[in-house]
């Protein structure tokens, strides 16, 4: 009987299974319904060709020609596609709330409708025409029907208020029908100044006037936008029959734009209640607003559209870095496999690290200000005998730029400065240009024992009374058998690969310190991997503020009092811990 059960149970189940999913698809159904009586258009954006909107600022009819909006009433205009688009869309999307049947339509307000829109469709050549009459007291939607229709229905307040668009809003408002893209010449002309501006085949922008130079890539592309952006902030007359009330019988300025076709815009006096300015294209006599933004940005110092970038030669391209500073002079050149050396004493290490941020420096400085494009005197600015000079060579050599250094500006903390490459004279950031201020000295690598701080795996040292020994252990430093901290170690390690000596000074100066050396303040070894000693050294006080450091090569230098104390006072610290 067990068997029989269980079938029949099974029936059962497969019965209430069948009866949900047949009633989930009926309400499923029941909403659709539902949903499509709620929607207030049953058509696509793309269904409609045209339509004819009524309002209290008057009618407009649009029509849709080979896939662009037009208004043919109250005149043809192009339309402007956004507002169009953004109006049919939230039509289609709208829904109605509570529709009723009744004839009654004066106390809607639908006998004389505040906004009416009809919709029409090409294909099927249907019309649909939408009345809005008077808000609700009660919901804050507004009545509506459809001409010809039976229902009273509600819509949201929003839908009423896209209805409410006057012929500003719905015609294009495209100043210049251009694209960034597309632009290869700009020219401003009026005010006194000049600004030229053309693209060049490799699609960077060279600087025409004033004064032939490299433009600066920020300020074009944003010029470039706003031009392909630009939008009539209102529209005057149609045909500008007293053009001097505008201002546009001697334009403040004009605008010629050059892309696949040439535009010429005249720009007037400005509104002043608006903060805009009267303008007009060529050949168009409608009289149009423009922002003052725009205005702006035209009204700008030419100057600004000058590269503020100093160097030509990229800073991979640079062969050989020389400084001059007064009768000194400095030279590193780059060998072919990246390491810089000294051009006149080969025999002295480069502090690699060094030279990488004065390229960084180089390539990264940039002009402050652009003080005179004609100096009638260099004296005026310190540059008749420059304070010092960076001179920059290529790989080839075929290319060298110079850039020199004048005297700082009495008002302001700049210091003038020239390229040899553009003829102007500029103003850099006082604050940067003691960068450039090397000798040899400050370029060459003094530190006693420029390692990898990877290689280093033991520093044995005595300071005083106090012994012992850092190790590398599994990973781990340790010393007198016990873990020591990471980031005292690292300090530690950073002060030993980085000290330096002051100069290097012969065996007749140290002779009274042979001694002393037997029993030094401080004595350090450190030793790699295996057996591979890496250096060590012994120092001792001198009779000056300095150190006198023996190497385990034998050589003797000065070295900073305060780079051996801080590297001793660590060391017995470590032990105390």
């Amino acid at each position: 009987m067990t068997w029989r059960k269980t079938i029949i149970l099974g029936l059962v189940f497969l019965c209430a299974a069948a009866g949900y999913l047949v009633d989930r698809a009926l309400t499923g159904k029941k909403k659709i319904i539902k949903e499509e009586r709620q929607k207030l258009f049953n058509l696509s954006p793309e269904a409609v060709s045209a339509f004819t909107l009524e309002n209290r600022s008057g009618r407009y009819r649009l029509e849709k020609k080979e896939g662009a909006w037009q208004i043919v009433e109250p005149r043809k205009l192009p339309a402007d596609e956004g507002q169009v688009e953004s109006l049919l869309t939230n039509l289609v999307l709208a829904k109605k709330y509570h529709p009723i049947k009744t004839g009654e339509r004066v106390q809607y307000g639908l006998d004389n409708p505040t906004a009416s829109i009809a919709l029409e469709e090409k294909v099927s050549g249907g019309k649909q025409t939408l009345l809005v009459g008077v808000e609700s007291t009660t919901t804050g939607r507004y009545f509506a029907a459809f001409k010809g229709g039976d229902a009273v229905f509600t819509i949201a307040g929003h839908i009423r208020n896209f209805l409410d668009k006057n012929l500003y809003h719905l015609r294009d408002k495209t100043v210049l029908t251009v694209s960034a893209e597309d632009i290869r010449a700009i020219k401003v002309e009026g005010s006194g100044r000049s600004l030229s501006l053309e693209k060049d085949k490799q699609g960077g922008w060279r600087l025409l006037e004033p004064g032939p130079d490299r433009a600066d890539g920020g300020m074009v592309k944003n010029l470039l936008s706003e031009l392909a952006a630009l939008k009539a902030s209102s529209f005057e007359e149609d045909t500008a029959t007293t053009p001097g009330s505008y201002g546009l019988d001697d334009p403040l300025f004009t605008l010629s734009v050059t892309a696949d076709e040439s535009y010429t815009l005249f720009i007037g006096k400005k509104d002043v209640p608006r903060e805009q300015n009267f303008a007009r294209r060529e050949y168009d006599e409608q009289v149009i607003t423009l922002p003052a933004r725009f205005i702006r940005l035209l009204s700008g110092d030419p100057n600004e559209y000058r590269s503020r970038e100093i160097f030509r030669i990229e800073p991979g391209d640079i062969r050989e870095i020389k400084i001059i500073v007064g009768a000194s002079f400095v030279s590193v050149q780059r060998e072919e496999g990246g390491t810089w050396r000294f051009q006149s004493r080969p025999d002295l290490r480069v502090h690699q690290g060094r030279v990488k941020s004065l390229l960084s420096s180089v390539s990264s400085l940039r002009i402050d200000t652009f003080e005179d494009a004609n100096p009638d005197s260099l004296k005026h600015y310190g540059l008749d005998v420059p304070r010092a000079r960076v001179i920059i060579y290529s790989g080839d050599r075929e290319e060298k730029e110079i850039l020199s250094f004048g005297k700082k500006a009495e008002d302001r903390d700049i210091c003038f400065a020239r390229v040899s490459t553009r003829p102007f004279i500029f103003g850099i950031d006082w604050t940067l240009v003691g960068g450039f201020y090397l000798t040899r000295q400050d370029l060459e690598d003094r530190r006693l024992f420029p390692v990898n701080q990877e290689k280093i795996h033991r520093v044995t040292f005595q300071t005083g009374d106090i012994e012992g020994a850092l190790e590398r252990k599994k990973g781990k430093w340790v010393v007198e058998g016990k873990e020591a901290q990471v980031l005292r170690v690292v300090g530690i390690l950073s002060g030993i690969i980085n000290l330096e000596f002051v100069r290097e000074i012969s065996e007749s100066e140290t002779t009274e310190f042979d001694q002393a050396m037997d029993s030094p303040e401080i004595r350090m070894v450190l030793d790699g991997e295996g057996d591979e000693i890496l250096g060590g050294f012994s120092a001792v006080k001198g009779e000056g503020p300095e150190y006198i450091l023996r190497t385990r090569s034998g050589k003797h230098y000065l070295v900073s009092p305060d780079e051996i104390e801080d590297l001793r006072e660590s060391l017995e610290d470590l032990v105390r811990e």
